[in-house]
């Protein structure tokens, strides 16, 4: 192995260099799964969108009354996006968690003491990030409420459905 003298301290180039490399090769592939997720969002977004328009343009007249122009403007533009941004981050939890529990795995390989101490923290945290969530699912209820009222409000004042 060659070694390098960095101010009189040796080290090891070869391992610096692999670390580096992978390092770099972790990065490339996090900015490619970024894009193609971004990519598929769009797809999804889009083909959500354009049949929804379409079932609507097509529907019966009986639902044209039943439904508020606002409510529909607001569903395919904040809840669409919100609800296919939703659908990738479920993607991407699912990956998160298989990961771990790799992770785990190896760490239990290593120490199977520091994998329960390990194990047990991250159960109270999943126990405080579940009771988060369940406020948070709470404000997202109203939140969509809110913006299908706002919506609704600005559309019948437009009076114009060609705002879709």
């Amino acid at each position: 192995t060659r070694y390098i003298s960095v101010t009189g301290v040796q080290t090891c180039a070869l391992p610096i260099s692999a670390s580096f490399i992978a390092i770099l090769a972790r990065q490339v592939f996090l900015y490619g799964r970024d894009l193609y997720t971004f990519w598929v969002q769009l797809e999804l977004t889009q083909n959500l969108r354009n049949r929804s328009f379409h079932q609507y343009i097509y529907a019966r007249f009986g639902y044209h009354d039943m439904v508020r122009p606002g409510e529909f403007v607001n569903e395919l533009t904040n809840e669409m996006s919100s609800a296919v941004s939703t659908m990738t981050c479920a993607a991407n939890f699912a990956g998160a968690i298989i990961l771990c529990v790799v992770y785990t795995g190896i760490v239990f390989l290593l120490s199977p003491p520091l994998t329960a101490v390990a194990v047990l923290v991250l159960l109270a945290v999943a126990l405080i990030v579940v009771r988060l969530m369940t406020r948070l699912r709470k404000v997202g209820q109203q939140l969509t409420s809110a913006n299908q009222e706002l919506v609704s409000f600005i559309v019948e004042r437009l009076d114009r459905k060609s705002v879709v």
